[in-house]
């Protein structure tokens, strides 16, 4: 079981997001920090650690270019490096919230939301759409899932139950934090506020 806590600030139209997950035993088993453009949810930057396993992703937007440094985990190759023009569509999927509000009323009235979900240890996008699943017991049911049938058959989709006061209150899908032996896992996780 892990515990997260998420530091949001918003400052000059700019959203920061600190995310630190924690294992029972207190121990830090993931970090992530991102920045993006709250109008445009346009990406700066984004860290991310695993402590235990030594996975580390960076990224750095330079204009159009999205500059990419991964290492896989302690002790595998060296870090890779790589460069991936930005385009118009791309998200991070530390966006999601914002991107489920925004398009809010789209999406309850049964309209599909598409955009290029970056993939940093891939070095490259995949497009997704986040579709309203259902309304029940006061919660609203967003799932994101990639809109080709290839990827589908490697990726999970991911479900996110909101709130009328359109807060997220739960998550139900893949994860990467403390997946030491198992990447595929699925979670489910509570919010709270």
């Amino acid at each position: 079981m892990y515990q997260g806590e998420e530091l949001i600030a918003l400052r000059d139209g700019r959203v920061e997001k600190r995310t630190t997950y924690r294992a029972t035993d207190n121990q830090e088993a993931m970090v992530e920090r991102v920045v993006y453009h709250l109008q445009s949810l346009q990406l700066d930057e984004f860290d991310s650690t695993h402590p235990a396993t030594g996975e580390e992703v960076a990224l750095r937007r330079n204009g159009e270019t999205l500059d990419i440094s991964y290492v896989e985990r302690r002790g595998s190759e060296p870090q890779r490096r790589k460069d991936l023009r930005w385009g118009s569509e791309m998200r991070h999927g530390k966006t999601l919230h914002h991107i489920i509000v925004r398009d809010w009323d789209t999406l309850v009235a049964g309209h599909s939301v598409s955009f290029d979900l970056l993939v940093p240890s891939k070095f490259t996008s995949y497009r997704f759409q986040v579709i309203h699943r259902a309304g029940r017991d006061g919660l609203e049911i967003f799932r994101l899932e990639p809109q080709s049938w290839l990827v589908r058959q490697f990726v999970k989709p991911m479900d996110f139950y909101y709130d009328r006061r359109q807060r997220a209150v739960k998550y139900v899908g893949p994860s990467t934090v403390g997946y030491y032996n198992d990447p595929d896992r699925q979670v489910e996780i509570q919010f709270s506020y």
